[in-house]
């Protein structure tokens, strides 16, 4: 990867995917349109996304995929191959009917049937698959380049929208985020650190929030599923298995770091319930992603902001406190 595109170590994660919707998705897509990619070739192009995705945000290659859309907001490799092939279509709609490419529409679509390996054919089916009009009725009345452009965005955005928030709703591992807040082309509220000064700082600390987020932080509990030798006790109280709630507000090692953060959620949550009263799960999602809990806040965008920055520097701060204590060197 470019210098500037590795994570902790360069831009802040939104300037980054800004630069890959830029810059690398249309050359990784380039030409796709007109040679429809199989399923495997599907298959790698989308790895390839993926692991960038991941990287960026410095997740590991075991978070869930469908967390790394819904916090970027971009869409799978097959959806841009199918809204760029829907528009070649309707330029090929667009021409005179003495047009040969326009005349070898019609009549792919009049004798193939679904069987067939036609790019009319796959077009036909993406047509259908989108809920948009039939092909040979946009044949003899083609929109608007502008109005078919917005017509497709919409239908492939409310699709896949649909498709991974009903997916991403069956992932205990990310029950603690807004799921709901997916919306394609925009990201999620937890990437957004440019409010403060140093966004350096800050993405390193987001990386630690968005691990706790996608639940692949690693902690005893889950260390000793995998590892020989090992427990699930916390060894830095020895108090209690070493779980994300046990983690975040019970140990007591912790406990001076997290107290002077608690007293700052407070203050913004005055007008609500008092964060110290919460059950510990309402604690943890309001830690980990507040607009999943408090929807009155999702109208006030500074207050989820201010709480996403208290919460952000919270979670780093025990992170650092727990790495230094067990004296582990960082990889």
């Amino acid at each position: 990867m470019s210098a500037g595109l590795h994570g902790e170590n360069g831009l802040d994660p939104i300037t980054s995917l800004h630069l890959i919707k830029t810059f690398i998705q249309p050359i990784l897509t380039y030409g796709l349109e007109v040679i429809l990619p199989t399923s495997s070739n599907l298959l790698k192009l989308e790895k390839v996304q993926k692991q960038l995705i991941k990287r960026i945000m410095s997740l590991p290659i075991c978070t869930p995929d469908l967390s790394i859309y819904i916090l970027s907001g971009f869409l799978h490799i097959e959806a841009q191959i199918d809204q760029k092939a829907l528009i070649l279509f309707n330029n090929i709609c667009r021409q005179d009917n003495s047009n040969l490419e326009k005349k070898l529409a019609i009549r792919q679509l009049t004798v193939k049937d679904q069987s067939s390996n036609s790019w009319f054919i796959s077009i036909k089916k993406m047509i259908f698959k989108y809920g948009l009009p039939s092909p040979l009725q946009l044949l003899n009345c083609a929109p608007k380049k502008f109005q078919w452009k917005r017509t497709v965005q919409i239908a492939i955005y409310k699709y896949w929208k649909e498709a991974i928030i009903s997916s991403g709703k069956s992932y205990a591992s990310l029950r603690h985020l807004n799921i709901d807040a997916y919306n394609p082309g925009k990201f999620h509220h937890l990437l957004d650190i440019n409010t403060t000064n140093d966004p350096t700082r800050e993405t390193t600390r987001l990386a630690i929030k968005l691990k706790l987020v996608n639940g692949t932080y690693i902690l005893q509990n889950k260390r000793f599923r995998y590892t020989e030798n090992e427990t699930p006790i916390c060894k830095l109280c020895d108090q209690g298995d070493e779980t994300l709630c046990h983690f975040l507000l019970d140990c007591q090692i912790l406990e001076p770091i997290r107290r002077k953060y608690f007293h700052q959620i407070d203050e913004i949550l005055i007008s609500k319930d008092n964060f110290t009263t919460l059950s510990s799960h309402d604690k943890i999602q309001i830690i980990l992603d507040c607009s999943l809990h408090y929807t009155g806040l999702k109208g006030n965008s500074e207050n989820i902001v201010k709480l996403d920055a208290i919460c952000r520097q919270m979670s780093y701060a025990l992170h650092i406190a727990r790495y230094r204590s067990l004296d582990i060197k960082r990889k």
